[in-house]
């Protein structure tokens, strides 16, 4: 079994490092991490990511992000480092109504020194601001082309009870894919469900589980992963995470 551990660094209360290690030969190891930069209106600008090689940190991977003046982040820029070049990979650009909520996204990939058009999502909201339906296209041939939709449906403290995903063909929407979320008396998510539709025997089938758990001050401490198996639950992956004084996370393991 491979544990990899995950530990956090902090400057006024803002996550500024992110370190990744695992064990080897009884000794932990440096292999990877993340240094977050943010604005002075606090908006995360830039990740860098770093690989551990041959004793030292090697530039690897960065985002850029910028916002508008209501502090919506109106783009997001992923750049990996090759040959002694940041290299463009993908740009994501977003848009926004008078109510600062995201109503579109657009994804596109570098190719040939140029942005080429690959995802677009259009989001619906109810009079809670909260989403009601994402519509997914992708380009193809000059145009736009829907290809699938997200449903959201809520409880009464407006909390996720079901993510119903949709995809469009021949014509029509037909069923794919089901999330089922379960709370306990403090509204805390302490389940998610994932299922899949049967087309063939017109039901949804168990896929995947994810149970949570909680400290005394609503901080998640564990997630245990499931998978579906001869008609019951099986293990497949834990993740921990434990905090420091101030509620902040120091760090997480993940073991399977």
């Amino acid at each position: 079994m491979q544990m990899n551990v995950a530990f956090f660094s902090y400057e006024n209360g803002f996550c500024t490092v992110e370190l990744t290690q695992n064990k080897l030969n009884n000794q932990w190891q440096n292999v990877y991490q993340v240094i977050y930069k943010y604005d002075v209106q606090h908006n995360k600008i830039g990740e860098l990511g770093q690989v551990w090689e041959a004793g030292e940190w090697q530039d690897d991977f960065k985002t850029i992000s910028t916002y508008d003046l209501q502090n919506n982040e109106t783009s997001y820029l992923g750049q990996f480092w090759e040959s002694g070049l940041w290299v463009n990979i993908f740009k994501y650009t977003y848009g926004y109504d008078l109510q600062n909520n995201m109503i579109e996204e657009t994804d596109q990939f570098w190719s040939s020194g140029q942005w080429v058009n690959e995802m677009k999502y259009i989001y619906s909201y109810n009079t809670s601001n909260n989403w009601t339906k994402i519509l997914f296209q992708y380009w193809e041939d000059g145009q736009w082309i829907t290809i699938g939709i997200e449903t959201f449906t809520y409880n009464m403290h407006n909390d996720w009870s079901e993510i119903l995903l949709q995809i469009y063909e021949n014509g029509q929407w037909e069923n794919n894919a089901l999330q089922i979320f379960t709370y306990n008396e403090q509204n805390q998510c302490t389940s998610y469900v994932f299922q899949s539709w049967e087309q063939g025997f017109g039901q949804w089938k168990n896929q995947d589980k994810v149970s949570l758990t909680y400290d005394v001050q609503n901080n998640r401490t564990s997630e245990l992963w499931q998978y579906w198996w001869y008609n019951k639950w099986e293990n497949s992956d834990r993740t921990t995470c434990v905090y420091d004084e101030n509620d902040a996370t120091s760090g997480y393991f993940v073991s399977s």
